[in-house]
């Protein structure tokens, strides 16, 4: 569920609501796996658990603080799951993702709840998002 949906916004859903909530979905995939053999266990204290813990208020705070900053959302793509055989590239998709979405959105009647925060631009080119993620053993 996007943010501004969690926050109970008196806007009306936009297409970027539902982009949000396929980000989260992809992430979630990511983390968790998505059938039992990539299932995982050991989620101990993954950031994206905030993500479902608490009240609607507390998850939208949560999910907030990842998206507004793309230093803060990297932290959730690289606690994917690395027993998913090429997990990498799903890890840059979810990066790239909420680049275009948030970053890079400029249509404000569809930018929904998320704002972008101007100081906090980051090059995509960077080593912190084109590093391949080691394959499992």
């Amino acid at each position: 569920m996007s943010v501004g949906n969690l926050e109970g916004s008196p806007h009306n859903r936009t297409a970027l609501d539902d982009w949000e909530s396929l980000l989260y979905i992809l992430c979630w995939l990511g983390t968790y796996g998505w059938n039992t053999a990539t299932s995982r266990t050991d989620i101990g204290d993954l950031h994206i658990k905030k993500w479902e813990e608490g009240s609607m208020e507390n998850i939208a705070y949560e999910k907030r603080q990842h998206l507004d900053s793309a230093r803060h959302f990297a932290i959730i793509p690289d606690e994917f799951n690395r027993d998913i055989p090429g997990i990498g590239p799903l890890q840059r998709l979810v990066k790239v993702l909420r680049k275009i979405l948030i970053d890079e959105h400029k249509d404000d009647d569809l930018k929904g709840a998320l704002l972008k925060d101007p100081e906090d631009d980051v090059d995509l080119n960077d080593d912190v998002f084109l590093k391949p993620s080691p394959e499992p053993k």
